[in-house]
Order: structure tokens, then C-alpha cells, then sequence
């Protein structure tokens, strides 16, 4: 093979390449319309502080509303959450707080796997870890999160 054949076929194969990497294209920051892990890591940590605020606040906001629409006298609630009718795993707070979850989001998102999943599927897959929930809740939980957004 002479130097033209070699530097065509270069040539050939350094477009080829090109070509597949622009139509791959880059992460896209968001998943159904949610910002996923990718977006994630581009913010900075007060950024991620004040966006796991803004899920609390819109949970609260949510809870209020749902407490006014349904009209529970406050001592049926009671009753209610002294019969343990409520699973302390399943609620989207803790009593680590914001910067618990931050830093646990850091590391769910550390793995590439979970990159596709929306903050808010982090946010409540981190709660459930806070709140106790058993190891196998846990893996069940993020396998399915992991099936759902699967590209």
C-alpha cells in the first residue's frame, strides 16, 4: 500500500469516526420532560441545594392542598398515624435533611447507570434509603427505576 492509499484510507476512517460521534450526539440534560443525572452534575451545590428545597416546598405545597381538599379532622390524622397506616419508608423527606439527600444524589449519580433517571426518581429512591427501607426495597427499587428510563 502506497502513502496516498494509506492517507485516503486514514482519511476515510478519521471521517467515519467523526460521523459516528456527531450522530450519537451529547447526554441530553433532561428525560420525559425531567432533568436527569447529567443535569445534575453540571450543577453546583448550591444550585443542587436549592432545587432539593424546591421538591420539598412543592411537596408540602401538594400535602396542604390534598389535607384541605379531603377535609381530615386533625385528630382522625392522628389515629391514622398512630395505627401506623402511614410507612415511614415511603415519605420524601428526612430528618437528615437536604444535605443528606445532596450528597447522597452525588453519589447515586457517581454510577453511569443511573444517569438517565430524573432527579425527582433519585430524590425518592435516596428518601426511601433514608427512611429505612430494607436492602432488597432498595435494589427492587432501583432496578425498576433503572428498567423505566433504560434508553
Amino acid at each position: 500500500m502506497n502513502r496516498r492509499q494509506l492517507a485516503v484510507l486514514l482519511f476515510i476512517l478519521f471521517f467515519l469516526l467523526c460521523s459516528f460521534r456527531l450522530m450519537a450526539g451529547p447526554p441530553s440534560f433532561s428525560t420525559g420532560d425531567l432533568f436527569n443525572g447529567h443535569m445534575w452534575q453540571l450543577l453546583s451545590g448550591t444550585q443542587k441545594i436549592s432545587h432539593l428545597t424546591g421538591i420539598h416546598e412543592g411537596i408540602i405545597l401538594c400535602l396542604n392542598q390534598i389535607k384541605q381538599d379531603l377535609k381530615i379532622p386533625s385528630d382522625l390524622m392522628n389515629k391514622m398515624q398512630d395505627a401506623g397506616i402511614f410507612d415511614r419508608r415511603r415519605l420524601l423527606f428526612s430528618s437528615q435533611g437536604v444535605t443528606a439527600i445532596e450528597t447522597r444524589m452525588n453519589h447515586f449519580y457517581e454510577d453511569s447507570a443511573n444517569l438517565e433517571i430524573p432527579i425527582i426518581d433519585a430524590y425518592q429512591h435516596i428518601t426511601l434509603a433514608l427512611n429505612f427501607a430494607t436492602p432488597e426495597d432498595l435494589e427492587s427499587n432501583l432496578s425498576s427505576l433503572r428498567r423505566k428510563y433504560r434508553d
